[in-house]
């Protein structure tokens, strides 16, 4: 220490490069693992987000096959908006009259 401070020592000494490049790379280690695991996770995440949207849209499939009650009646349209992207409409009527109107968009994806 008093060396250092009269400044006759000049460089790093073996043991301070070796503990640095030690140190370096327990921190890289470290940063690495965290790394992979929120890529694990991340696609974990999206396969429960497609699966959910799946299971969804069969649910909506399975219970748009229920018809409407006695005085009410269902319109749907449907327009394309570009390739991949399309408007869907559904109009819910009763007694002729328009009640309820409702839009959505159906995205397809490029798997």
């Amino acid at each position: 220490m008093l060396r250092r401070l009269c400044g006759c020592e000049k460089g790093l000494s073996l043991i301070e490069i070796i503990l640095a490049a030690a140190l370096l790379g327990i921190v890289a280690t470290g940063i690495i693992a965290a790394l992979a695991t929120s890529l694990r996770v991340t696609l974990v995440a999206e396969e429960q987000a497609v699966s959910a949207t799946l299971a969804t849209s069969q649910l909506e499939d399975i219970l748009s096959t229920v018809p409407p009650p006695d005085g009410f009646s269902l319109s749907q349209t449907s327009a394309t908006m570009s390739p991949r992207l399309e408007q869907i409409t559904v109009t819910v009527l009763a007694g002729g009259e328009e009640m309820y109107r409702v839009t959505t968009y159906k995205v397809t994806p490029d798997w």
